[in-house]
């Protein structure tokens, strides 16, 4: 089954998804189809009381094991504006070390349209990139723009700090809309204009799959390619130990 909006997931270079259970420590890990490791995963929730997160671990795809859950801990940068992310970071942190020093490629991918949050993140032995943005804010900027960025037209913040980052956005964002008003000014309709435009300066969660399927896969499109993988492991991540 294909997923990848409103969800977040690890994509971990290897195709030993027991190691991938083993190092994540998670408990209860049992074996789950699509349907029912997906349906579990997606509906638990991190800000309740319960301690214990369920995701699914897909099989190997092209060298790659998918760790799937529903609202997984994201990487952020406190700035006073959300004190929820003190606890969502650290645990967004444990879960990294824990895959990165295990194993040579780690990234992480997660969209919620409620607060048009996007996120991702991808760290190998040379480099670390990571972004976040949700609510009109960059929470997170860290390293240099990649390629894979450039390629989908995303805006340059290289080097910006959380306010620097919001700014240039918004900023170019402004410009845009100029862009279109002077083009249906001149005859078009606000279909063609945006046509016309090009890619929108803000993060959204298109952009999210897409850098996926550069990076390692576009988890939209699994369903199309992969037809023989029926069953992954279905386990709870505890962050209370």
């Amino acid at each position: 089954m294909s997923f990848g909006y409103k969800v977040g997931w690890f994509a971990v270079a290897t195709e030993d998804v027991a190691l991938v259970a083993r190092v994540l420590g998670l408990v209860g890990v049992q074996v789950a189809n699509w349907q029912t490791g997906l349906k579990l995963a997606v509906k638990t929730n991190l800000l309740s009381g319960n301690p214990d997160r369920k995701v699914f671990l897909t099989p190997p795809l092209n060298g790659w094991i998918l760790v799937v859950g529903g609202e997984l801990p994201y990487p952020a940068e406190l700035s006073g504006r959300d004190v929820d992310f003190n606890a969502i970071t650290n645990r967004f942190d444990y879960l990294m070390l824990r895959l990165s020093s295990h194993f040579h490629e780690v990234q992480y991918f997660a969209s919620h349209r409620v607060s048009d949050s996007v996120t991702w993140t991808r760290r190998t032995e040379r480099m670390y990139r990571s972004f976040t943005y949700a609510d009109g804010w960059v929470y997170l900027n860290r390293g240099s723009q990649t390629k894979e960025e450039r390629e989908l037209g995303m805006p340059d913040l290289t080097g910006m700090g959380q306010q620097a980052a919001t700014d240039e956005i918004f900023g170019l964002l402004e410009k845009q809309q100029a862009e279109v008003d002077a083009l249906c000014n001149s005859g078009l309709s606000r279909k063609e204009a945006l046509q016309r435009l090009r890619r929108s300066a803000m993060p959204s969660e298109t952009n999210v799959t897409e850098l996926a399927g550069l990076w390692s896969l576009d988890p939209c499109q699994i369903e199309e390619h992969f037809h023989d993988l029926s069953t992954g492991l279905l386990g709870e991540l505890r962050f209370d130990r």
